[in-house]
């Protein structure tokens, strides 16, 4: 499982600029494929599940950590059940 710096120093690589945990993606620089960069590495099984509705409602990098943080947290429960 990632812990919450290196999610944060994930978002850290793909952001354009310095942010907040109340920064807007926007803000920041965090544009739809950095996102999807981002799940590609941190998911190690491309065919599992993704919360692609749960991205909707992802505004601000606080948002983006707890959603990325639930899909690294899915991953290792898929990793352990196989």
């Amino acid at each position: 499982m990632s812990s919450a710096a290196q999610i944060h120093a994930l978002i850290e690589s793909h952001a354009a600029g310095s942010f907040a945990d109340s920064t807007t993606l926007v803000d920041a620089g965090v544009v739809s494929l950095s996102i999807f960069r981002m799940i590609a590495e941190l998911r190690p099984d491309p065919g599992a599940e993704l919360d692609i509705q749960g991205l909707a409602h992802v505004h601000t990098v606080a948002d983006l950590k707890r959603w990325l943080g639930a899909i690294a947290g899915a991953s290792a429960q898929l990793g352990r059940a196989s």
